[in-house]
């Protein structure tokens, strides 16, 4: 996706929400923080739609936006893409490959302990 991001007509599209709706949110809830290009449009990136789709089927679940707004931290951090393992060099043995894995898996959920392991 290219900056500054999905307009908004589009981000509604892809993530089932009306336009004004996603206003609405924007202003009582303060849920996203969208990109604005030089002409003022707003600029949706690919974790605020997977934020607004999520937002949308728990509502649709039920639960008011008003509850659902306060799982946002944890939803933005399940959402947020993981970063890539680097590819094992060349010459490397699959042990050292594992242990890469493991750090940076271990890294991730703040657990050092398993570094010395």
């Amino acid at each position: 996706m290219a900056s500054p991001g999905y307009r908004i007509r589009k981000a509604a599209e892809l993530s089932g929400l009306n336009p004004g709706l996603i206003r609405q949110w924007e202003r009582r809830y303060h849920l996203l923080l969208p990109t604005r290009n030089a002409a003022g449009y707003r600029g949706y990136s690919d974790l605020d739609v997977a934020l607004l789709r999520r937002l949308r089927e728990l509502t649709d679940d039920g639960i008011p936006i008003g509850d659902a707004v306060k799982q946002l931290p944890q939803l933005r951090k399940a959402l947020k893409p993981k970063p890539a393992a680097p590819a094992a060099a060349p010459g490397l043995d699959a042990s050292v490959s594992q242990w890469v894995k493991r750090a940076m898996n271990a890294t991730e959920r703040g657990d050092s302990w398993q570094l010395e392991a």
